[in-house]
Order: C-alpha cells, then sequence, then structure tokens
C-alpha cells in the first residue's frame, strides 16, 4: 500500500501540482494590514493567511489580538494549535526584538511553514516551533495527516488503521509555556474542541503567570463529542477568566454557548 502522504497528493492530484509549483516559486509580500507586511511563501498566503484578511470574524480576532498586545509591557506568546504562524509573526512584528513566542502545532507542513517564515523575515531570533499536541496531561496522540489538500492540518483518526496515524507528543500548556523560557503574557488557543483539556493543563501558567488569552470555542465540535461547552467556561471562571470580549466588548455566558465557533479573549478579570 501507498504511504498515506502519496495518497493524499493522489486524492487531488490538481491541488496537490498545484502545491509543489506554488512551493518552487519565488515568496511573495503579503500585506496582511497596511501597516503589517511580511514575506511568506505562496502557500501560505493562499491557504491560510488569506483568512486574517477575507474572513470577517478571523479578521476581527486578528485585530483584537493585535490591538490587546499593544497593550503589554512585554510579549511572550504561547500559540497552541499556530498552523502557519501568523499570530506568532504578528507578535514578533507588533512588539519588535524583545518579543517571544512559541509556535506549537503537530503539523509537518506546519512545521515547514513556520520556519521558513521566521526566515525570511528575520524573526527566528523571537519565534521558535515545537510540534505537539496539547492537552490536559503529558503523552502521546494518534493523529491523521492531510497533506497539502488540507493545508497541513490533521484529524483525528476515525477508522483509520495504525499504519494510516501519525503519533505525536502531548504536552500540557504549564509544559509548554516552561519551553517559552519566561512566564507568558499571551496564551492563544485554537484546537478544534479540545479546548477543556488544554485549560485543564493549564493551572500554573493560567492561574500563576495570569497571562491575557485569547481562545477559539468550537461549541457544536464539542458537543458532537459530547464534551458541553459550559465546562469550559466554568473551567476558565475557575482561573479567573470570567469575563470575556469580543471585539473590545463583553460577550456574556448565553451569548458565548449559543455560538457554534466564537473567538474571545479576556484576561483574570477582564481585558
Amino acid at each position: 500500500m501507498l504511504p498515506r502522504r502519496v495518497r493524499n497528493a493522489l486524492r487531488s492530484p490538481g491541488r496537490s501540482l498545484a502545491w509543489l509549483v506554488n512551493d518552487l516559486r519565488p515568496p511573495v509580500a503579503l500585506a496582511v494590514r497596511p501597516d503589517f507586511t511580511l514575506r511568506c511563501p505562496r502557500n501560505a498566503a493562499a491557504h491560510a493567511f488569506h483568512l486574517q484578511t477575507q474572513d470577517p470574524e478571523q479578521a476581527a480576532e486578528f485585530d483584537d489580538f493585535r490591538r490587546e498586545l499593544r497593550g503589554l509591557p512585554r510579549v511572550a506568546l504561547v500559540d497552541i494549535g499556530c498552523h502557519f504562524g501568523i499570530f506568532c509573526f504578528a507578535a514578533a512584528h507588533d512588539a519588535g526584538p524583545s518579543a517571544r513566542a512559541i509556535a506549537v502545532d503537530p503539523s509537518r507542513e506546519a512545521a515547514q511553514m513556520v520556519r521558513r517564515i521566521a526566515a525570511l523575515n528575520g524573526w527566528t531570533p523571537q519565534v521558535s516551533f515545537l510540534s505537539a499536541a496539547a492537552g490536559d496531561r503529558e503523552g502521546v496522540l494518534e493523529l491523521v495527516e492531510t497533506g497539502a489538500i488540507g493545508a497541513g492540518y490533521l484529524v483525528q483518526p476515525h477508522g483509520h488503521p495504525p499504519s494510516e496515524r501519525t503519533r505525536v507528543p502531548v504536552h500540557t500548556l504549564d509544559t509548554l509555556a516552561a519551553r517559552l523560557g519566561e512566564a507568558p503574557t499571551v496564551v492563544k488557543i485554537d484546537v478544534e474542541s479540545f479546548e477543556l483539556e488544554v485549560l485543564r493543563g493549564g493551572p500554573q501558567t493560567l492561574a500563576g503567570a495570569r497571562p491575557l488569552l485569547f481562545i477559539e470555542l468550537h461549541n457544536a465540535m464539542m458537543r458532537e463529542r459530547g464534551v458541553d461547552p459550559a465546562a469550559v467556561l466554568d473551567q476558565l471562571a475557575a482561573y479567573g477568566y470570567d469575563r470575556l470580549h469580543l471585539g473590545g466588548e463583553a460577550i456574556g455566558r448565553d451569548a458565548l454557548l449559543g455560538r457554534d465557533i466564537v473567538r474571545v479573549y479576556g484576561g483574570p478579570g477582564g481585558p
């Protein structure tokens, strides 16, 4: 049987060929915002960073992120589920040489992209990458690669045989924060319905360092997994994050739970 990465390419040969051709072409200068341009491979621009310019909700989240970081005395970011790392690069651009970010993702495509973009823009001293997932305990997780046709994302196995699965290390948020080398001032979590597990792995970070927190709440996906999204809000409140915001305005519990996906932020007691 052909390896999964080969079969992924063959499932969509046109898209796979386009990905390969784009990967061989020179990088582009992408104007994400009028004051923020970065050099990146064409596939990053086409298959990831367009979301921060074309999708209204994700563009608003990105603007919230940049605005809130400007009020911090220093920027030390743990970005869990970073994909191609645009939030890390915004932190490096906006906060300058003193910024530090650790980009965390289990995807091999993400690892290559983040490292390439950091090098292209001179941000390697500021942005490091760790190939891992996050959870409520240290361990190993089996995931399934989607390859270029899935923009490098990994998904949960559903009947896939062991030969189809990729084993990735799992670290807690507290462990990841320690890898940063200093107390984080910002934590970003985008883990496709595993928010509760990641939060449970971060008591020292969230209750101790008390960073600004950006989190995507995948309520519909949690319910599909049999997880009550209200438990995420309860866990956040237990750490002191009982006021969450969207677009600069406080958003209530019922409004949070009433959305399939909502991207919010806050600090202990408020932003």
